[in-house]
Formats: C-alpha cells, sequence, structure tokens
C-alpha cells in the first residue's frame, strides 16, 4: 500500500540501526507497514492516528481471506472497465495515464 511519508526505501538504512536482539518493534506511526513487514522481530506494537488504517491491519490479521474476497468485489470490476476501455480513444488513454500514474507510483 502507497502512504504518504512511506519508509519502504529507507528499511535497510533503518534495520542496520535496530539492535541485534529484536524482541520488540514498537512502531508509532505504521502507515503502510513498511517497517515492520521488513523486519524481524519476535513481536510488534503498531500504532498510528489514523483509526481507519489500524483497523484494517486487525481486519487483515484476523481474516486476511474475508479481506482479499470483499478487495475482488471492488477491484476485479475496476479492472474489468480498465481493460475494456483501453485504447479507445486518446482522450481515454489520457485518463488511464493519470489513473495509473496515481495507483501505481509514489503519488501523494
Amino acid at each position: 500500500m502507497k502512504w504518504a511519508g512511506g519508509k519502504f526505501r529507507l528499511t535497510d538504512e533503518i534495520n542496520n540501526i535496530f539492535p541485534k536482539r529484536k524482541q520488540c518493534l514498537i512502531e508509532p506511526f505504521v502507515g503502510a507497514g513498511a517497517v515492520f513487514l521488513n523486519s524481524n522481530f519476535e513481536r510488534y506494537i503498531l500504532a498510528d492516528i489514523n483509526p481507519d488504517l489500524i483497523n484494517l491491519f486487525n481486519i487483515v490479521k484476523e481474516n486476511v481471506d474475508v479481506y482479499i474476497e470483499a478487495c475482488k468485489t471492488i477491484f476485479l470490476p475496476l479492472m474489468r472497465m480498465f481493460l475494456i476501455t483501453t485504447m479507445t480513444n486518446v482522450a481515454n488513454l489520457m485518463l488511464q495515464l493519470i489513473l495509473l500514474n496515481d495507483l501505481c507510483f509514489f503519488s501523494t
């Protein structure tokens, strides 16, 4: 997941700073979770000011299959719509470029 202020590009540097004995990572600004997903601690305490984000992590943790199926109901129709309208005219190509740039790259 993209996140404004994401730390993915810094995970190697951050991991080098961590202690050798990795018992618990306390992540006060979890965001997309780049640090905890790319580290190896025995346990994690994750926090963020955004309650919806924390709820998302809890849903994924508790029942990832339900989350995946819910995502399919939203994203598969969008993907089908995108594929159907691909290459029909210049205006659609322009809109698709903007959409892909926003969804797929580090836009904020």
